[in-house]
This record gives C-alpha cells, structure tokens and sequence, in this order.
C-alpha cells in the first residue's frame, strides 16, 4: 500500500513533484516544503495524523491519479503522451529495423575496424541498441554539438562543443545522428572531421526527412524516412523532455509552434 502525500504552488509538474522513498511509502514534495505522512512502523501524534488529512485534503482531484495502487511512472507518461499527435513507428518495428541497418553494417565493414562517432543526446539510445546488433570491432568516440538550441527548427548555427579535434587519422568513420533534417548540423561535423584525415566517413541516421535542404548532405545508412514533422521519443526531444518514450511519435503543433 502507498500513500501519498503533496503540498504544491503554482509549478510545471516537473518542477513541482521530487520524490523519496521511506521504506513502502512514496513521500512528494517541492525543495520549500517537507511533508509527513503516517507510518505504521513508526510512532504518530494525532496532531500529525490530522495534519496529514489536511493535506490529502488540500491536494484534492490532482494527485488522485498518484494515489494509492497508481504506479507514479505510469501516471507521468500517460501526461507526455497526452502531447502526441500519433505513433509513427512503435517498438517493434524499430527493432525490425535496427536488425536490418546491423546486418547492412556487419556487411559492409567486415574486416575493418570501424569508429563510430555519437552525436549526442539525440543519437544515445540509437546508436547503443544498434551497435549491440554489430559484431565488428569498433572504437566509440562521443561528440557534442548543439543547433535545435531548444527551438523547433535548427538555427542553421552549429556549436561545437569540444575544443580539441577527436585523433581519426585513417580510422573508418561512422557518424550517429537522431535525425537528418536541414543537413547542417551532418555537414558540418563531416567537413570538420575530414579535416583529421580519415580513411572513410559513414553517415548513419535514425530518421531523414523528405524536404529540401540547405546543405548538400545525405545520409549512407537511414532508420526511416519521415514527412518534415516535429517528432519526439526513443532518444528525441523537445526542451529535453520525451527522450525516453519507447517509440517515434509525431508532436501536437501547438507544443511547438511559436507564440504569436
């Protein structure tokens, strides 16, 4: 049986919920106000048992959802799916795909060594369950690169991260991306890459989009193509949320669109 217990103000749900845990008992409170919740384990006045009604009280219809039997994951994700418009491609069938590009891979680097590049965050989840598919060895090197920078359309600005060029001399590079969209961000890591002298570089993305654009830049190894629409989930986001969501789906407009 869990309990909880909740005092909250005017806050985004991420930033109003922080949870513990006291043995069976999940206690939820911001960072200005602890809560108590009655323990049976533990000795209660009737002050603080009252105090607790009181709280229950004042939570009301909110965190009836949360209550007792409601798994508190469960409850968050029904809220980030609420800001789907639809799935595009679920579970399994990513899965089908990722045994098809690893197979494609495999084959066309047997024998050689490959270095593989993560163009992080978008690429994390991608690229871990991809290169458990791919048996040739390889190096993995991580590179952070910045040009949503929290907006729904790439800037055309792209922020290199790190100072010091990764050592690439005649290695087989493989980018990971999450998504080719207007080409910058892919181009520009592959003209500053090209600058260390690699043997070959390789550009693998999760999605492409079917759209004109601004670099002249494609990719070698392509998870899906899609329709030129603001996407989320299995290591996407928007304002770094969605991330963990199993599948690719479709974001509703009005979350993404401008304020007037």
């Amino acid at each position: 049986m869990r309990e909880v217990v909740c005092t909250f103000r005017h806050q985004a749900i991420e930033e109003l919920l922080y949870i513990m845990s006291c043995a069976r008992i999940g206690i939820l409170h911001n960072d200005h106000t602890a809560t108590g919740v009655l323990n049976k384990d533990r000795y209660c006045s009737v002050a603080q048992a009252a105090l607790v009604d009181l709280r229950l009280d004042l939570v009301g219809d909110f965190v009836h959802p949360l209550a007792v039997g409601t798994n508190l994951e469960s409850f968050l994700l029904n809220t980030m799916r609420g800001d789907l418009e639809r799935v595009l491609f679920d579970g399994p069938a990513i899965n089908r795909r990722l045994d098809e590009l690893a197979e494609q891979i495999s084959n066309d680097y047997r024998g050689r060594e490959l270095t593989v590049i993560a163009v992080l965050n978008g690429s994390l989840i991608f690229m871990a369950d991809l290169l458990r598919r791919i048996p040739p060895p390889l190096k993995l090197h991580c590179l952070s690169v910045a040009s949503y920078h929290g907006k729904a359309q790439t800037s055309g600005e792209v922020i290199f991260k790190q100072v010091a060029l990764l050592d690439v001399i005649d290695r087989n590079i493989l980018i990971f991306d999450d998504i080719l969209d207007n080409g910058q961000t892919v181009a520009a890591i592959r003209e500053k890459l090209e600058t260390a002298r690699p043997r070959s570089i390789r550009v693998c993305v999760l999605l492409s989009k079917k759209k004109q654009r601004s670099r002249d830049v494609a990719a070698d190894y392509i998870g899906f193509e899609i329709e030129d629409e603001f996407v989320v989930g299995y290591g996407l986001d928007f304002m770094e949320r969605y991330r963990n969501l199993p599948y690719i789906s479709v974001l509703r407009k009005e979350l993404v669109a401008p304020p007037h």
